[in-house]
């Protein structure tokens, strides 16, 4: 049976780009993105589902950092050889942002309990939390040394006297700082907060865009990060009926690229202009669960792992899709 893949980064190391792929069953995948082979083979990371991934520098080297089955590790990213024993976490990670805290490389989590937790990737440790002032936020994202941390509430009616049920309001904090970044986010999507959201930062213009797909209608939403402005109309990726499951941007070319996926398999490139970018995407036949944009010869590559097991790579502004790397049984 193949594996149902959860998730997906891309980092350098020894010299070529490197795709690490993370499955329900706990394991780890590593490829490389120019050739397409397979870096070793399969690795037993975790007890449970891989939750989470991302790569960083610690020290000079390329570093994995996975999270997974109530465990944090780090891993070699041109080998694929563990740093370190496992960091014992109290729950599930449902996303996790790697980046600098306080003068510390850490990992922010944030928890199935809801809360944030902060690891010091060096020692191993808890380095701070759990925060209750960031009790119910649904995403974590890093823009230039800022970490953001994006809470959703129902924005409140002043016709009817109560909060309407059917529409998101965003609010992005800076976890260091404590305060608000610009004021709501409103049109934060339809029908409610969907389970663990996706949410990024990416750069627009000469600032940043916050890019969502928290509402339960299958579109992405993004605004400008310090005025709050939308930036485009929300942008199609699948039914609507459906929710956007992963997501992952680019600054390239003067354009800002996105690139999302949804619960029904869909998969599509947009810009925050509103246009649709490139061939198109051959859906996946279940839940797209992770996307990654990434270099592949020179030329802009988009990858999509789903529950059906595949590992799909395309190269949308040259020829469309390249290759399954681990086609579905």
């Amino acid at each position: 049976m193949a594996t149902r893949w959860t998730e997906v980064a891309v980092g350098a190391a020894g010299g070529r780009t490197v795709a690490v792929v993370g499955g329900e069953d706990g394991s780890l995948l590593r490829f490389d993105v120019d050739t397409l082979a397979a870096l070793g083979g399969p690795v037993a990371a975790h007890d449970g589902s891989v939750d989470a991934l991302a790569t960083t520098v610690l020290g000079g080297r390329p570093v994995l950092v996975s999270a997974g089955g109530e465990s944090l590790r780090l891993w070699e990213l041109e080998t694929g050889a563990p740093l370190a024993g496992p960091v014992e976490l109290p729950y599930d990670v449902t996303r996790m942002c790697v980046t600098t805290w306080n003068d510390l490389s850490v990992a922010v989590c944030l928890h199935s309990d809801g809360l944030t937790r902060v690891y010091d990737l060096v020692a191993g440790a808890l380095a701070a939390g759990p925060l209750d002032d960031w009790a119910g936020a649904v995403a974590l994202a890093e823009w230039d040394g800022q970490l953001v941390a994006v809470l959703s509430d129902h924005p409140f009616d002043e016709d009817a006297g109560d909060y309407d049920f059917d529409e998101v309001a965003l609010q992005a904090w800076d976890l260091a700082e404590g305060s608000r970044i610009g004021g709501p986010l409103l049109d934060g999507g339809f029908g409610g907060v969907v389970v663990d959201p996706p949410a990024l930062l990416v750069g627009h213009g000469t600032g940043a865009a916050l890019v969502s797909g928290v509402g339960a209608d299958g579109h992405v939403r993004a605004w400008d990060l310090a005025s709050g402005e939308a930036l485009c109309e929300p942008l199609p990726v699948g039914d609507e009926d459906e929710n956007v499951s992963a997501l992952a941007a680019v600054r390239r070319d003067g354009r800002t690229l996105v690139l999302a996926g949804t619960t029904d398999g869909a998969v599509r490139l947009w810009d925050l202009a509103g246009a649709e970018i490139g061939a198109p995407f051959a859906p996946l036949a279940d839940w797209v669960a992770g996307v990654a944009l990434t270099e592949r010869h020179g030329r802009l590559a988009a990858i999509a792992v789903g529950l059906d097991g595949v590992v799909r790579v395309w190269e949308p502004l040259d020829g469309g899709h390249v290759a399954d790397l681990v086609p579905a049984a």
